[in-house]
Parts: C-alpha cells; sequence; structure tokens
C-alpha cells in the first residue's frame, strides 16, 4: 500500500520534515518514507531570498514615498508662503494657520488608504485565482492587519508632514 501525506506550510522545514520521516518509520507495517528532501530544501531557500528581496524593496520604495512626501510638502508651503504670512500679520494663530493643511493631507492619506487596501485585496483575489495553493496563507486577517498598519502608518506621515511643514515654514 502506497500513502500520499500532504503536509502543511509550517510542516516544511528540513528539521520537522526528518522528525516526521522517523516517526512514520517507527509506525509497525511501514518499510519506507519517501520524500523529496532536495526540493523543499530548494523551495525553502527560494522563499528565504524572495522574502529578503521583497523586503528590500519595499524599503526602496518607503523610501522614496518619504522623499516624496517632503518634496510634495516643502513645494505646498512654498506655494502658501504668501498666503501664510498675510495670515499671520493679520494676527492668525498657528493652529488656524495649519488647519486646512491639515485637513488636506487627513483627506488625502484617508484615500491613498482605501487606495492601497483596494489594491491589496485586488492582489489578493488575482493570487488565489492564479495559485490557489497558496490561499491557506492569504488569510482575510492577516489583510485587515495589514490595512490596519497602513492606516496608521499613513497617519503616522500626515502627522510627520506637518511638523515638516512647521520647519519648512520657519526658513
Amino acid at each position: 500500500h502506497v500513502f500520499q501525506i500532504r503536509l502543511v506550510e509550517k510542516s516544511t522545514e528540513s528539521t520537522i520534515l526528518a522528525q516526521l520521516q522517523n516517526k512514520i518509520t517507527a509506525w509497525k507495517g511501514v518499510s519506507e518514507v519517501m520524500f523529496v528532501r532536495d526540493f523543499i530544501d530548494r523551495l525553502n531557500l527560494n522563499i528565504k531570498y524572495l522574502s529578503y528581496g521583497l523586503f528590500f524593496l519595499g524599503s526602496i520604495l518607503i523610501m522614496i514615498a518619504l522623499s516624496l512626501i517632503t518634496t510634495t510638502v516643502r513645494l505646498s508651503v512654498i506655494e502658501n508662503n504668501d498666503d501664510v504670512k498675510t495670515m499671520h500679520l493679520i494676527g492668525a494663530t498657528r493652529f488656524y494657520i495649519s488647519k486646512p493643511f491639515l485637513r488636506k493631507s487627513l483627506l488625502e492619506g484617508m484615500c491613498s488608504w482605501l487606495l492601497a487596501f483596494v489594491w491589496l485585496f485586488a492582489t489578493r483575489f488575482f493570487l488565489n485565482k492564479m495559485f490557489p495553493f497558496l490561499e491557506p496563507s492569504l488569510q482575510l486577517t492577516t489583510f485587515f492587519i495589514i490595512g490596519l498598519a497602513i492606516l496608521l502608518l499613513s497617519v503616522c506621515m500626515v502627522s510627520l508632514s506637518r511638523s515638516e511643514e512647521r520647519r519648512v515654514g520657519k526658513e
């Protein structure tokens, strides 16, 4: 008799597979346990390299996004510099002056969060259609946690841009 066993993704590490092979070999009536160890080792190594590559790419994209945000804030402050100076001259407080900028930044942050969240779910949908074997690793809770992290990051970006706006406004 031949039995075929499907493993969950957490069981594909070499040490776990060796332990599993020893346990199954110890069963009464089992003469041989076979699996393609080289393939699994190469698969794990490729996943590791892919993770490093995606982390590196994500880091570069975050640095690009931060530099674009900083540049945009500087341009916005320079563009509205005359209005801000006029408001200062008539006695407007810092909060009153920064309120429209903050409102606009929050709205843009929420719109970009929504766009990123929709893009994330579309990616999940197409990955599930193209690679059905990935479905267990693409849990909805993970995507909601990532969406929440994106929302928090967009709010942090708004607060960073506000502090950058203050710094550039003093120059």
